[in-house]
C-alpha cells in the first residue's frame, strides 16, 4: 500500500490502493461510504413510494393457472373449461386463454420487417440517385466478396433481392400463422 500503481492514464493510479495505511485520507473515504448507504436509502424510499404496488387475496394473479403439455386435439377453450368443471366443481372458472409458442413467429415477422425496411432504402437510393439501382452480394460474406472481382458474378440488384424475400417471408409468416391457430 502507498505505491502509486500504473501511470497516470490507468485505472490504477486512481484507486485507493495507492494511499498509506496511515494516511488521514482514508478516514474521508470510509465517512463518504457511510453517508453514502442513508442517502441510498432515501432515494430509493422517496421513488419506491410511487410504485403503489398492492396484492389483494381476491386478485386476478392470485387466481391464475398456466398449463403446458396439453395435446393439441384437447388445446381448445371449451374442452378445458368442461375439465376443470368436472375436476373441480367448487371452483368458478372466470375464463380460458389459450396461449401459443410464437418465438419462430416472432422472428419471421423481425425478418419481413428487416426486409421491408430494406426495400425503403433501396428505393429512397434509387430516388435520390436517379434510378441507379443497388447491387448487393446476398452471401454472408458478401461485404467482402464484393471488393474481390472474382465473386461478382453473383450480384443482384438489392431492391429485387428484397422484394423476394419479402414475398417469401410474408408467405411463411402466413403458415405460420395457421399453424399455430389450428
Amino acid at each position: 500500500m502507498g505505491n502509486i500503481q500504473g501511470d497516470k492514464t490507468s485505472f490504477g493510479h486512481t484507486t485507493i490502493s495507492n494511499l498509506a495505511g496511515s494516511s488521514n485520507v482514508l478516514w474521508v473515504h470510509i465517512v463518504v461510504g457511510i453517508l453514502f448507504m442513508p442517502l441510498g436509502i432515501f432515494i430509493m424510499r422517496k421513488f419506491s413510494v410511487t410504485l403503489r404496488i398492492e396484492f389483494e387475496d381476491n386478485s386476478v394473479s392470485s387466481r391464475t393457472l398456466m398449463l403446458d403439455g396439453i395435446p393439441r386435439d384437447y388445446c381448445k377453450k371449451d374442452y378445458i373449461i368442461r375439465h376443470f368443471q368436472e375436476a373441480y366443481p367448487s371452483y368458478e372458472i372466470d375464463d380460458v386463454q389459450i396461449a401459443y409458442f410464437v418465438s419462430k413467429l416472432c422472428s419471421l415477422n423481425e425478418k419481413l420487417e428487416t426486409a421491408q425496411r430494406a426495400i425503403g432504402f433501396c428505393e429512397n437510393y434509387e430516388r435520390k440517385n436517379g434510378g441507379k439501382s443497388l447491387i448487393m452480394n446476398p452471401h454472408s460474406c458478401g461485404l467482402l466478396c464484393a471488393v474481390c472481382p472474382c465473386c461478382t458474378s453473383s450480384n443482384v440488384d438489392a431492391l429485387e433481392f428484397y422484394r423476394e424475400q419479402e414475398q417469401s417471408l410474408k408467405q411463411k409468416v402466413e403458415s405460420e400463422k395457421i399453424q399455430l391457430q389450428s
